[in-house]
C-alpha cells in the first residue's frame, strides 16, 4: 500500500543529532521520503544530490549556517521550498529569510502537525506553479497573442508568490505577544523619568534619551507589524470617497516636514458609492501621499484626482470588467526604478535607509485595498515621478 506522501522527498538540515533523527522518524511515520545533513555544507552537497521537494533548514548551525545555504540552494532557480527553523527568535532571521524566498519561518520547538501543515501548503504551492508552467507552454504553442496571455499569467504567478510572502509574514507580526509592546512601554515609560533626575546637557541625559528614542522605534515596528496583520475591512459601510481623500490631503499638509510639498486635488462629482471601512482606506491613502512626499525631497505637488472607472472584459490588467471609483494620487518624485518595480508590495522591501523605515507601508496599503476587493496599479518613469491609482469596486 502506497500513499501520496512517499513520492514527496524532505530534507532536514540541522547540526543537532536529537532533531535532526527525530524530524526523520515522524516524518517517516508519515510516509515521507526523508534524508538529513549536519550542516549547511553537507546540506547543499545533500540537495544537489537528492533533489528534495522539501527542505527543513536551521538557522543556527557552524560554518555555513541556514541563511548562506538558502541562498546557495535557490541560485539552482529549483521549484524546492525551503522551511526556515530557529530556537533563537529574532525579527531581523525571518525578514532576510523571506526576502531570499524561503517559504516560511517555525520557532522551535516545533510541533510536527504544524511542520506538515506547512509542508503540504508548500507542496501544494509547487503543484499550482508546475501547473501555471505548463499552461504557459501550452499557451504558446497553441495562440497567436501569447504576449498578453503570458503577462496574465505572471501577474497571477506574481500574485501567488505575493500572497505566500504576506502570509508568511502575517503569521509572524501574529506572533509577536502585546506583552511585548507592554514591555516597551514600561522600559520608554521608565527612561523618561529618569531623564528628567538630570540636566539636559549632561552624558546621562544624553544616554536615557537614545535608550527612549530605541525603545520608541521598537514599539513603533511592533505595532506596524500589528497593523499588517490586521488590514481587513471588519463590517462595511458606505463611504464618502471624496471625504476620505480630502482627510487624506488635511493630514499631508498637517504632517508634511517638506514646506515645498502641497497638495492638490480634483474630485469628481456624481462618484460611485463603494463599501469598506473608511478609517482603514484613508489610512492606506495617507500611506501612498507620505510616499509620494518622500519621493520628493527637494519639494513638489502631490495630486488627489478621484473619478468614475469601467473595466471591459479582458483588459490588460486581467480586473474583474465592472464599475469602479478611481483614487489617483501622482507626485512630482524621482520615480520607481525598472528593476525593482515588482518587488515594492513586498512585505519588508525598502529603499530607504533601513533606520529610516521597515518596509512595510507599500505592503500595508495592498493588504488593505485587496480586503476590500479593490486594485491597486501604478506607473513610474524615474525622473519624471510615479501615479498610483486605487480602484474600489462600485455597490449597485
Amino acid at each position: 500500500m502506497t500513499t501520496e506522501n512517499q513520492a514527496i522527498k524532505v530534507l532536514v538540515i540541522d547540526d543537532e543529532e536529537i532533531i535532526r533523527e527525530r524530524m526523520k522518524q515522524l516524518l517517516e511515520i508519515e510516509d515521507y521520503h526523508a534524508f538529513t545533513a549536519e550542516d549547511g555544507i553537507k546540506g547543499v552537497k545533500a540537495f544537489n544530490e537528492v533533489k528534495p521537494d522539501i527542505i527543513l533548514l536551521d538557522i543556527r548551525m557552524p560554518g555555513m549556517d541556514g541563511i548562506e545555504a538558502l541562498k546557495e540552494i535557490k541560485k539552482q532557480k529549483t521549484l524546492t521550498e525551503v522551511i526556515m527553523m530557529t530556537g533563537h527568535g529574532g525579527i531581523e532571521h525571518a525578514i532576510e529569510a523571506l526576502n531570499n524566498d524561503a517559504f516560511g519561518y517555525l520557532q522551535k520547538p516545533v510541533d510536527f502537525d504544524e511542520v506538515e501543515i506547512t509542508i503540504k501548503k508548500a507542496v501544494s504551492k509547487q503543484q499550482m506553479q508546475i501547473r501555471l508552467d505548463e499552461s504557459i507552454i501550452k499557451t504558446q504553442e497553441a495562440l497567436a497573442d501569447a504576449t498578453r496571455l503570458n503577462q496574465e499569467l505572471k501577474a497571477a504567478q506574481e500574485q501567488i508568490l505575493r500572497s505566500e510572502k504576506v502570509a508568511a509574514t502575517g503569521k509572524l507580526a501574529a506572533g509577536i505577544s502585546n506583552e511585548f509592546n507592554n514591555l516597551m512601554t514600561g522600559i520608554l515609560g521608565n527612561a523618561v523619568l529618569l531623564e528628567k533626575e538630570f540636566e539636559a546637557d549632561s552624558k546621562p541625559h544624553q544616554k536615557l534619551k537614545a535608550v527612549s528614542q530605541c525603545a520608541q522605534r521598537a514599539a513603533d515596528l511592533t505595532q506596524q507589524l500589528l497593523a499588517f496583520a490586521r488590514t481587513g475591512t471588519g463590517e462595511k459601510k458606505m463611504i464618502d470617497v471624496n471625504r476620505v481623500v480630502s482627510r487624506a490631503i488635511d493630514h499631508l499638509q498637517s504632517t508634511c516636514n517638506h514646506e515645498n510639498i502641497r497638495g492638490h486635488r480634483e474630485l469628481g462629482e456624481g462618484l460611485m458609492a463603494v463599501e469598506g471601512d473608511h478609517i482603514l482606506l484613508m489610512q492606506a491613502l495617507t500611506a501612498l501621499a507620505k510616499n509620494a512626499c518622500d519621493a520628493m525631497p527637494e519639494g513638489g505637488g502631490v495630486y488627489f484626482k478621484t473619478e468614475n472607472f469601467a473595466f471591459e472584459e479582458g483588459n490588460a490588467f486581467n480586473i474583474k470588467a465592472g464599475r469602479y471609483a478611481c483614487i489617483s494620487i501622482r507626485d512630482e518624485g524621482k520615480g520607481i526604478a525598472a528593476d525593482i518595480k515588482d518587488k515594492i508590495f513586498d512585505p519588508f522591501f525598502t529603499t530607504k535607509q533601513t533606520r529610516e523605515a521597515t518596509g512595510l507601508g507599500l505592503s500595508v496599503v495592498y493588504n488593505i485595498i485587496q480586503n476590500h476587493e479593490g486594485h491597486i496599479l501604478f506607473e513610474s518613469v524615474e525622473g519624471q515621478g510615479s501615479v498610483f491609482k486605487v480602484y474600489l469596486p462600485a455597490v449597485d
